[in-house]
């Protein structure tokens, strides 16, 4: 597989992307259609449990009370220098520890387009596999990166600035996660060529992703409790973009390969 990715990718160089977004949309909303049940109870299972977490280390490092009068100290005098780099620092680590679970909706919208059985427990299987440490890792280097920059361009008074580079950063790594998982690519080919990829076709991807946040975002308007079933809706889309780049499985990869160099 790792070979038949690597030799797709030298096509592309040579002879450039072509996505539908049209194609993209409809695509991932039929997966979604498949995994919405258990994607979202999924969701709710980490909701939970980063909760949990979050508040009893709250309670045991810093204290509720504490804390609440602490927050309310900082809106009413702005952010300090040490709650940005401390609230950039927390989302790198929540970003990173999230990111197998992340990987497991992927895994299972793959596994719902192949016909291929799934669980809720697909969507936590990295938190065991030897593919965590590279998804673990590749997650902390893109979220660290995107964290420190925002801090700094935060701590200079530029917000709209780090919050837009941070979203830059997310919509070029959108492919990461895939070339992971299901490309089998390193750690470090996975997040180049994944903004090499992004490059190839920015606007294309750029609507599908867009709409795929307007049809998670649904998901508030319609009922708080969700959101939870409308956000793996985006992650459908990540592993939407990667198949109709690769293919599903390698048959597919070479099959692309050969009707776009026709």
């Amino acid at each position: 597989m790792q070979q038949n990715i690597k030799k797709r990718l030298d096509e592309i160089n040579r002879n450039g992307l072509h996505l539908e977004t049209g194609a993209l949309i409809d695509q991932s909303f039929e997966n979604y259609k498949k995994i919405a049940l258990m994607a979202g109870l999924a969701f709710l299972i980490l909701a939970i449990i980063i909760t949990v977490f979050l508040v009893g280390g709250v309670s045991v490092f810093y204290g509720l009370e504490q804390y609440v009068q602490d927050f309310s100290h900082l809106e009413q005098n702005g952010l300090s220098r040490n709650f940005i780099i401390i609230s950039a620092l927390v989302n790198t680590a929540i970003a990173a520890f999230t990111a197998p679970f992340s990987a497991g909706i992927i895994k299972m919208s793959s596994n719902a387009d192949n016909n291929r059985e799934f669980s809720v427990g697909t969507a936590f299987e990295y938190y065991k596999s030897t593919k965590f440490v590279p998804v673990f890792t590749a997650s902390l280097i893109i979220a660290l990166t995107s964290a420190l920059i925002g801090a700094l361009l935060q701590l200079l008074n530029m917000n709209f600035v780090g919050t837009f580079v941070s979203m830059i950063i997310s919509f070029l790594t959108c492919l990461t996660l895939p070339l992971l998982i299901l490309g089998n690519l390193s750690v470090k080919d996975a997040i180049i060529n994944s903004i090499t990829l992004v490059n190839k076709a920015p606007l294309t991807i750029f609507l599908a992703l867009i709409v795929a946040g307007i049809g998670a975002i649904i998901g508030i308007i319609a009922f708080c409790l969700g959101v939870f079933f409308t956000i793996p809706y985006i992650y459908c889309m990540h592993y939407t973009i990667y198949k109709n780049i690769f293919g599903s499985d390698e048959n597919e990869i070479e099959e692309i390969g050969r009707y776009e160099s026709n």
